[in-house]
């Protein structure tokens, strides 16, 4: 079986300026974010924060935002012929803005 091979996309400046690929820009670009724990916390940082907004935008797309209040809907059941609107109560503490991520950007 002929096995694939994908190239790293990982791309680095050395210390020299020489460009670095695959496995050496991989630790050059962890050494520059101040290590390991340092470079994973930020990237796993950065990818959460993506995928909440992603997810956001995602609600406020695809459902009609209305603030939050006890109140009985109107014309639920099988036989209503009415269209329903679906809502949602975003909470105060959501964040709209894209994340800065500083993965590939070196």
């Amino acid at each position: 079986m002929k096995k694939t091979f994908k190239p790293s996309s990982a791309k680095a400046l050395s210390e020299n300026g020489k460009p670095l690929h695959g496995t050496a820009a991989q630790l050059r670009l962890t050494s520059l974010a101040g290590g390991w724990d340092k470079h994973q916390r930020e990237l796993m940082t950065s990818a959460a924060t993506e995928a909440v907004n992603q997810l956001w935008l995602k609600v406020v797309t695809n459902y009609t935002l209305v603030p939050y209040r006890e109140t009985q809907a109107q014309g639920q059941g099988a036989h209503s012929r009415t269209a329903q609107s679906r809502t949602c109560e975003i909470p105060s503490s959501a964040n709209f803005t894209s994340s800065s991520s500083s993965h590939g950007r070196h």
